[in-house]
């Protein structure tokens, strides 16, 4: 680890040499830098002429004494340095951005580990700043939101727990606050905290603190559910003290109980969500919004893919229910759909209570059969118009309060979610059910615009939604199927990968990474994994250029593998553990699918390459895929030659097709 550190290793080499561990005490400060991204970092405040006024100053002063006092230091000397640093740091920190200083902020519990680090002042504020800017929920101390996006996932995993929580009047922001604001500080063990931090840095994954309290409920629900008779107060204490138990050698395995529920969570969560919560953009979502779901929303991409990857038993599996009117159900569904019409629930009860019997008979018989149709958990899918989905909602409340079988449930809104089906390759589509999307879609369209006169609230929002989709899925149908007219245009032709920009300034340019806060490619992206001899495919008569590397997961994770380039196409291979030489096809894309190369400034030897098509105007970006390959330089020209060579053979071809065609009429 000292050798790395000292030829500047990058956060991927640390994270494989110190996964999971905790830091030394000597390399602490300098890998928290690394990993914050402030090492070498100017120093802001060096024209701060340290003036400590602001009114709540007293206040600020003492909540630094009472952080600090915590470490029960025998040096007064270094106990006077450490106030004197983190009052100046966070007083700056107000006058820098114009905050007014509150104790609900929690920013000296904050601040304490930093402090404790003995980090020169510059430092100080550097990594404080990276620290809440990153990993902290955005106005977590006054905001509703990311307490209702963790009950959404208490709700999922633990809906009994939830569920007496809800009965209790115990909303998650009465106990997780001090955990989000803080990431666990302000209630654990301070060796624990720094253990906490050392991983949670490494890992670099900010909504980690959202499974992180997850697993502290679990742990503590026999003792939670065992206090029915107890006033609420006295529930709330003693949640809020589940974490001071922890000591820093319960950390690794604590952490790693929250990335397996992180894991076995729909992605759609932190895709929605992160940006929200964590991002520096003004993106927002609305807290009504929130509020107002009944279960966690996840994307009709996201089953799909589910259902291909469930003969992994680590995978999540769903038992899918579709709740839209019978004449769509039956116009077309995914095959392993279990039909509940949830008009019945009024318009018939009694057969609505015997088709909830045999839709859990069958949930049950699938899984003691090991089928690859069910799962534990219950997606409900909605059509999407609000007519038709208020009964779903009755449905899904129905499941979650009524039943005495727990279940945990998600939802699809139909319009609005089935949109990514037309990013998927046509192989990973039911020709059948994709035609059934876009006549349905069309339908819908249609009737919004009779109706968008007449229909009161949020009809308009609604239609010019559902006539986005409409074109939308109009153009895939086209790539997938094929050209249905005479009119269609040429340059998008029907194939999987679809085509990028050509009117457009170079895609390929190798600058600064500016993914932000997107997402990457996913451990569940692969549904078919092929197993092939790398030493083989090396030696293929088409390849053009062979490297190794290593692929950053969307949980900052890095796989090794090799990257390989043929004439046409890109090819991810995966190392597979213990079979030397044996490799998995992780990916395989149209060269003519890249629509941008770039790298990072600080290490050029990162690289991202995102794939789409073009869809009208715009650029449909339907993958985000990150590597670590030394000499990267070689790697980016090596491919943009390709992929520039290969729209050029391509634009002679046509070139000469239409010439023969020409000739042809002369004839």
């Amino acid at each position: 680890l000292q050798k790395a550190l000292a030829e500047g290793a990058s956060v991927e080499e640390i994270r494989q040499m110190c996964y999971h561990k905790s830091l030394p005490d000597e390399y602490r400060a300098e890998i928290w830098k690394i990993c914050l991204n402030v090492k070498n970092k100017p120093d802001g405040l060096s024209d701060w002429k340290e003036e400590l006024n602001m009114e709540q100053q007293t206040i600020l002063r003492e909540d630094c004494m009472r952080e600090i006092a915590k470490l029960q230091l025998d040096d007064q000397e270094k106990e006077a340095q450490m106030l004197c640093d983190m009052e100046s740091v966070l007083t700056f920190y107000c006058h820098a951005r114009q905050l007014t200083y509150v104790k609900e902020n929690g920013w000296p519990e904050l601040l304490l580990p930093f402090a404790a680090l003995s980090l020169p002042r510059s430092d100080l504020y550097n990594c404080f700043y990276a620290f809440i800017s990153k990993f902290i929920p955005r106005e977590c101390h006054r905001s509703p939101k990311p307490f209702q996006v963790f009950r959404l996932l208490l709700q999922y995993h633990e809906p009994e727990l939830c569920l007496f929580l809800d009965t209790k009047k115990i909303s998650p922001e009465m106990y997780t606050r001090k955990w989000f604001r803080s990431l666990l500080e302000s209630v654990c063990d301070f060796k624990a905290t720094r253990t906490i931090w050392d991983i949670y840095f490494i890992n670099n994954d900010p909504f980690l603190v959202f499974f992180m309290a997850l697993v502290l409920l679990l742990n503590a629900k026999e003792l939670i559910m065992s206090m029915k008779a107890d006033e609420k107060e006295k529930i709330c204490d003693t949640i809020k003290s589940i974490p001071s138990e922890m000591g820093p050698n319960d950390v690794p395995d604590f952490i790693s109980l929250a990335e397996y529920y992180e894991q076995r969570t729909p992605v759609s969560l932190k895709r929605k969500y992160y940006v929200p919560l964590f991002g520096s953009s003004e993106v927002d979502v609305e807290a009504d919004d929130l509020f107002n779901l009944l279960c966690l929303p996840i994307s009709l991409e996201e089953i799909i893919e589910a259902q291909k990857l469930s003969s992994n038993e680590n995978e999540v599996a769903y038992f899918v229910v579709d709740c839209r009117p019978a004449e769509q159900y039956n116009a077309g569904h995914l095959p392993t759909a279990f039909h509940l019409d949830a008009n019945l629930m009024l318009q018939e009860p009694t057969e609505f209570s015997a088709a909830v019997q045999a839709l859990l008979s069958t949930k049950k018989h699938f899984i003691d059969n090991g089928s690859k149709s069910a799962g534990e958990y219950m997606c409900f899918i909605g059509s999407g118009r609000e007519l038709e989905d208020q009964y779903l909602h009755m449905v899904i409340a129905y499941f979650l309060q009524v039943l005495e079988e727990i279940l945990s449930i998600s939802f699809i809104n139909f319009i609005i979610f089935c949109q990514p089906l037309g990013n998927l390759p046509s192989d990973s589509l039911d020709p059948q059910l994709a035609e059934l999307i876009s006549s349905l879609v069309i339908k819908y369209s249609s009737k919004d615009e009779q109706s968008s006169n007449t229909d009161e609230g949020g009809s308009g929002s609604s239609s010019g939604l559902v006539s986005r989709l409409s074109l939308s899925f109009k153009q895939r149908s086209t790539k997938l199927f094929g050209s249905q007219g005479p009119d269609s245009n040429r340059h998008l032709k029907p194939d999987t990968s679809g085509k990028p920009y050509r009117a457009q300034k170079s895609i390929f340019s190798i600058g600064d990474d500016d993914n932000g806060n997107l997402f990457f490619t996913s451990k569940l992206s692969n549904p078919q994994k092929e197993i092939v001899n790398i030493f083989t495919w090396k030696k293929r008569n088409d390849v053009v250029y062979y490297c190794n590397c290593k692929q950053i997961m969307n949980d900052g994770s890095a796989v090794r593998g090799h990257i390989i380039v043929t004439t046409t196409l890109l090819f991810i291979l995966h190392d597979i553990p213990d079979r030397q030489s044996l490799v998995s096809i992780e990916g395989r894309h149209d060269l003519k699918s890249i629509v941008k190369i770039t790298a990072k400034k600080n290490n050029p030897n990162i690289i991202t390459f995102k794939f789409g098509f073009a869809d009208g105007n715009d650029i449909q970006i339907v993958s985000i895929q990150r590597f670590w390959i030394d000499k990267a330089d070689r790697a980016t020209k090596v491919i943009t030659d390709s992929i520039v060579k290969l729209f050029a053979d391509e634009e002679s071809n046509e070139g000469e097709a239409q010439d023969t065609q020409t000739e042809i009429f002369k004839i």
